[in-house]
């Protein structure tokens, strides 16, 4: 594929700002479009990166096929049309081959998820989102880097160039939609604005926090950490270092995170992950899956282990199959499931032989197969079966994906409030971060 000309002048900071973007509409997608209509550039900007996420590295795509992912991103056709293809093709991030005025192939000049995350961010800036729309993007950034009081988040906002006017309606915006929530922490006598991605951007902070809470409930999410990370994509019934309302508690307050498979047929399960999983050492990157691609393969590896009506027994023998020989299955169950993994252009779905009533995967985004592989072998999936001979034809591949913020919002809702677990763990955290400061 030819490479975006814009991809050699990515920057990390456009980078960042991209990941920032994506999971602030990832939260918003929750919530009403009237709720939500002052994220205008987010929105929009956010299910573009939806449907690069899936594009990337693939080869001209026929329009009306792109028109089946734009609409699995939440993406309208006229929306497609008539907004998106016209500025993305402006910005060169999208080939367009046309048949007099209709477009006829599409194609993402996208490669990795760094590239994906720094077109984000100039989509997001072309669509020249307003003042208060801008500081509620820094205020959600400023906030899972450390709790703040509201005087000092509103510091942050006017150092950014906002007025203060705007500064003021940046943070009721934000809290409006809780992208940042507030709460009175007594240690300090104050109130502090944060949101949910700060344990998972301070991953080192919140092991020095976890001290101050009750010697129980610190033994216990240390341990569900190590235990997580040393087997990623843990169904609840066993992880065995943390009970259920715990881990459930853990989810819901972000500090691990939670994605949930749904096959066609009704049946869910939701698997565990560490925060920033692919930080701790497991491949070659500190930083996070934001696409969450690599979470959807191993959380779909590991329905098919459990739960599947065909289990798979060996998922690492599978996956080092398909990304070696670049196909792998033999399986009708394959395609008769719309597999999650396929609508995100993970793999592709075809027939063994022409005519053949079996299907198998295709490898399309070999990286995300590495790194989920990678991840893969710093553990285990922990097999409920035992090794053996694998039997390639054995998988039936789940249908639907729910990612780690909309399954995080859904626990809040189940768990609801523990504000003396928040506090003090709140509280923690900023003592933490004020002793590395001065220290």
């Amino acid at each position: 594929m030819s490479p975006n000309p814009a991809s050699r002048l990515i920057s990390q900071e456009r980078i960042e700002r991209g990941r920032w973007i994506y999971s602030a509409w990832k939260h918003l997608r929750g919530y009403s479009v009237e709720a939500s209509a002052s994220f205008e550039a987010t929105a929009l900007a956010g299910k573009c990166c939806d449907l690069l996420g899936r594009m990337r590295r693939l080869e001209p795509y026929a329009s009306d096929a792109v028109l089946a992912l734009a609409r699995d991103s939440r993406l309208s056709r006229i929306e497609f049309i008539k907004t998106v293809i016209p500025l993305l093709e402006q910005l060169g991030i999208f080939g367009v081959d046309r048949q007099g005025d209709a477009p006829s192939t599409v194609q993402a000049r996208v490669l990795s998820e760094d590239d994906v995350m720094d077109q984000v961010a100039r989509i997001w800036d072309a669509l020249n989102p307003e003042p208060v729309e801008r500081g509620a993007l820094v205020l959600l950034e400023a906030t899972a880097a450390l709790p703040l009081t509201e005087e000092e988040a509103a510091a942050e906002l006017v150092g950014a160039g906002l007025k203060e006017p705007e500064a003021a309606r940046s943070i009721e915006l934000g809290l409006s939609l809780e992208l940042v929530r507030t709460t009175h922490i007594a240690d300090f006598d104050t109130d502090f604005l944060y949101n949910d991605f700060l344990w998972g951007e301070n991953i080192a902070h919140v092991s020095t926090a976890l001290a101050a809470l009750t010697a129980e409930i610190r033994a216990s999410l240390r341990s569900l950490i190590d235990e997580l990370h040393q087997h990623e994509g843990r169904p609840i019934q066993e992880i065995e270092s943390a009970a259920p309302d715990l881990v459930e508690l853990a989810a819901s307050r972000g500090l691990i995170d939670a994605t949930e498979i749904k096959t066609a047929d009704g049946r869910r399960a939701i698997f565990h992950f560490t925060p920033r999983f692919r930080g701790f050492g497991v491949s070659r990157d500190d930083m996070p899956d934001a696409l969450d691609q690599v979470k959807l393969v191993i959380a779909s590896f590991a329905f098919s282990t459990r739960f599947a009506t065909y289990k798979l027994r060996d998922p690492e023998y599978f996956l080092d199959r398909l990304i070696h020989r670049g196909y792998a299955g033999n399986a009708s169950p394959i395609g008769t499931d719309y597999g999650a993994m396929e609508m995100q252009k993970i793999v592709d779905v075809e027939q063994v032989v022409p005519g053949s009533t079996r299907y198998r995967f295709r490898a399309l985004k070999r990286d995300t197969l590495v790194e989920a592989h990678e991840t893969m072998q710093s553990g285990a999936l922990l097999v409920p079966n035992p090794r053996g001979r694998t039997d390639m034809t054995a998988l039936r591949e789940p249908r639907a994906f729910i990612d780690p913020v909309a399954t995080r919002q859904q626990l809040a809702k189940r768990v609801g409030d523990r504000p003396l677990h928040d506090e003090a763990l709140l509280a923690a955290v900023r003592q933490a971060a004020q002793r590395d400061r001065f220290r």
